[in-house]
């Protein structure tokens, strides 16, 4: 359907190479909410149109696949002539590779060989590596490439562009939230691009239920205001659940890069991965720390601070830097 949509909505530019091609009837179908079917008349009967709710389930399963196909083989005739971009992202959402690559494999001859469509694979933590290893789909993924983080020297112009890309008219659009403000919040949260999204809405959000700040001095006092007050927050919703031990084992995570596995215990000051284990399960479960297991080695695992922890740190960074 996302494909159609496609079609449909470029059909001005494909038109000029392939006059004759025909998508009403498919815009009809997905777009309209009724459909109207001919009534014929005869011998004292009235002809007309009637309309009725378009449910055809038969023609989505079988006729409406046809025509999609139809459309693309048309414009697309050979893999020289282009195609569709379609993106399946966030794969490591069905948490393991081994769910990924089965999911992948039904659609192989469904999907990923329809003429006229290229498929592009995104996912986190190493989980494409583990799909294109499947024998099934050898040959019809290529190598997967690997992107980094966005340097920090790069964070403001994530808001920015985004500014540009978006604005209606001519100027400069208002934000409550600077650029600086915005990379200051991609730093503490050490790149979680998700995460950092999130608070910029948020604080925009609190903004917009107040007077809106002018020049950038009052625009960045209001957002170290709020965004001290998230930290607290943040450290006030784990401080009655968190034992002297686990903080410490936090603030060594913290010290060490946010990132290490269980075989690190001797890091934290532990003589075994049993005694530093308890520790790790009381810090995730306040959501503090997460656990990422390697789905080659299961016994084998990655733990890391959340976005949750970097602000209960800022918390605390600033409570230690005020003596407090």
């Amino acid at each position: 359907m996302e494909v159609a949509q496609t079609l449909i909505d470029r059909a001005g530019d494909v038109k000029t190479q392939y006059p004759s091609l025909r998508t009403a009837g498919i815009d009809r179908w997905l777009n309209s909410p009724q459909l109207l079917s001919f009534q014929a008349g005869g011998w004292g009967f009235q002809a007309g149109y009637q309309a009725e709710m378009n449910t055809s389930a038969g023609f989505e399963r079988s006729g409406f696949r046809k025509a999609v196909a139809g459309c693309l083989e048309q414009i697309f005739p050979t893999p020289e002539s282009g195609g569709v971009i379609c993106t399946i992202d966030n794969l490591e959402l069905l948490q393991s590779s081994d769910i990924a690559r089965q999911q992948l494999e039904q659609l192989r001859d469904e999907l990923l060989t329809m003429t006229g469509l290229r498929w592009v694979l995104c996912g986190a933590l190493g989980i494409v590596y583990g799909v294109v290893s499947s024998p099934r789909l050898e040959g019809f993924l290529h190598k997967p490439i690997e992107i980094g983080g966005i340097g920090d020297h790069h964070a403001g112009e994530i808001l920015t562009t985004r500014c540009s890309a978006y604005a209606k008219g001519p100027g400069a659009p208002y934000l409550p939230l600077r650029a600086e403000d915005f990379a200051q919040i991609y730093d503490v949260l050490r790149g979680n691009l998700r995460s950092v999204l999130s608070y910029a809405d948020d604080f925009c959000q609190w903004v917009a239920d107040r007077q809106a700040p002018g020049g950038d001095a009052q625009r960045k006092a209001l957002f170290d205001q709020w965004f001290s007050e998230q930290a607290g927050a943040a450290y006030e919703a784990v401080r009655q659940e968190l034992r002297p031990k686990a903080l410490e084992v936090f603030r060594r995570a913290i010290d060490i890069g946010g990132v290490f596995s269980p075989s690190d215990f001797e890091e934290f000051s532990f003589n075994s991965i049993p005694a530093f284990r308890p520790h790790i399960r009381d810090l995730e479960a306040v959501g503090l720390l997460v656990s990422t297991q390697d789905d080659g080695d299961k016994r084998r695992k990655t733990i890391q601070v959340t976005p949750k922890g970097w602000m209960v740190n800022l918390h605390l960074s600033s409570a230690n830097a005020s003596g407090g």
